[in-house]
């Protein structure tokens, strides 16, 4: 089993005490659906723009433990680092538990608020991380020391090992292929 610092409802990080982003998140999409209710632009009740959801702070012991520990991680062979990832098609069902235990209760409606509001293939879901993992002295991950942004002696947040983004271009590159001529469906 996964060892996790703490648990996503332990109140660990601004995060997960305030649920900004979830309450954000939600009225924007409130704002949507309520745009929708008030005209006919858009017959079938869907909006035709396409959106990447995205999971952050993958390098984070809570989010990382959740994939691990929810089963929703793999090993790439092809991955000489070793790093666990959550593929394509699991990432959906890995936010929507991590909604469900998000410390705002009211998060678990995002995802349906999202599936509501948009249609299912012009929606794709990402786990990412900007900064990455550490990766030990003999270049493989370990699930025991992977944090790459850690405290220094002064008390600062310095990033202790080389930089490696996870899936951060992806969202953006996916988004420009969706808008390039001849890929955006009518209606």
């Amino acid at each position: 089993m996964w060892r996790s610092t703490s648990n996503v409802r332990s109140g660990q990080g601004e995060e997960s005490r305030v649920g900004g982003a979830f309450r954000h998140l939600d009225a924007a999409l409130q704002e949507i659906a309520g745009q929708l209710l008030t005209g006919d632009e858009y017959p079938d009740g869907k909006l035709p723009h396409y959106i990447a959801v995205c999971i952050t702070k993958y390098d984070d012991p809570n989010v990382l433990g959740r994939a691990v520990n929810g089963g929703f991680t793999e090993r790439d062979p092809g991955d000489a680092l070793r790093i666990p990832h959550v593929p394509e098609e699991r990432v959906r069902d890995f936010f929507r538990l991590l909604c469900r235990e998000a410390w705002d209760y009211n998060a678990e409606m995002i995802l349906d608020l999202i599936e509501a509001n948009f249609h299912a293939d012009r929606i794709r879901y990402f786990v990412t991380s900007a900064v990455g993992m550490y990766i030990d002295e003999r270049g493989r991950f370990d699930p025991d020391d992977f944090l790459n942004v850690i405290h220094n002696p002064n008390g600062k947040l310095t990033i202790r090992g080389d930089i490696r983004p996870i899936n951060v271009m992806e969202p953006v590159l996916w988004l420009g292929r969706m808008l390039r001529p001849g890929t955006m469906r009518s209606g």
